[in-house]
């Protein structure tokens, strides 16, 4: 996956296979690099202000971009955004007496969630696409992701379904901390301490658990059973519940994801180069 001339790619991001997404560039030239079946397009940074960049957190299915301007440096600063397909960008509203916000994931709707700190409290926003109007507060909660039919999963492994009721996901037999750590593909997947091991852990969609793996933490995961990990900076994969090798050089560390089309994309280092690419698993 080809990226600009003078814009070295850090972590990589996306959705289905379609999309990916990266912070491109650096302190200097901040830009978001969007993917679309490997083909590159470049989006500058709206920035004014120098000290301010637009990391990119997702893209849904039809390549709108998520990002947020934030301080290289200096007091903390939320300004979110979403970039649609034509280029288009769009503001993401503060909620009523939101002192900050901050989105983390859309879906192939469009629809983002993210948290805000109001009343002096945690609060789960939900903005709809396309329009992105007003934000709706859905109550107490901090957003890790959201699927297409509009479940929200919630700290520290509680799923906000569209009828507004929460159920929590299943804890792993013997394990004494879980945590969550994203929601890809409508798969929640984390870890969990078991008998003083870190161990990658993979939910099914009604919240038991599917897979307890081996020792690292699961990043994506896929309905076909693929799961994307890491441990001690090392990528690390399992298919259908058992550990697979990776290609050589690999994904490093927790940087890439894995898609619905039984591919990985992420980035991987070469003689010092940071590159993006997509593995096929088949």
């Amino acid at each position: 996956m080809p990226t600009p001339p003078n814009y070295p790619v850090s972590q990589v991001m996306g959705a289905g296979g379609e999309y990916a997404v990266a912070l491109a560039g650096g302190p200097q030239r901040p830009a978001i690099v969007r993917w679309h079946r490997g083909q590159p397009t470049l989006f500058e940074s709206p920035a004014v202000d120098q000290n301010l960049y637009g990391p990119p957190f997702d893209v849904s299915a039809n390549g709108t971009v998520l990002a947020t301007l934030l301080a290289w440096s200096g007091p903390s600063v939320h300004f979110p955004y979403v970039i649609l397909p034509d280029g288009t960008l769009k503001a993401l509203k503060d909620p009523d007496g939101g002192r900050w916000v901050a989105p983390v994931a859309i879906n192939s709707r469009g629809d983002v969630v993210g948290s805000a700190a109001c009343e002096n409290a945690r609060k789960l926003v939900l903005w709809r696409g396309p329009e992105y109007g007003p934000p709706e507060v859905l109550g107490e909660g901090d957003a890790i992701g959201i699927d297409d039919s509009g479940t929200i999963l919630m700290r520290p492994g509680t799923r906000y379904e569209p009828d507004g009721t929460t159920t929590p996901l299943s804890t792993p037999v013997g394990a004494t901390y879980v945590e969550v750590s994203s929601f890809d593909n409508g798969t929640a997947v984390g870890s969990a301490m078991i008998d003083g091991i870190t161990r990658a852990v993979v939910w099914n969609t009604d919240g038991t658990v599917r897979h307890v793996l081996g020792e690292g933490i699961a990043h994506s995961a896929t309905g076909r059973g693929t799961v994307l990990g890491s441990h001690l900076d090392a990528g690390k994969l399992w298919r259908d519940g058992q550990p697979a090798a990776l290609p050589d050089p690999g994904p490093y560390g927790d940087t890439g994801f894995a898609t619905e089309q039984d591919t990985l994309i992420a980035t991987y280092e070469d003689g010092g180069n940071i590159n993006t690419t997509e593995w096929s698993c088949s």
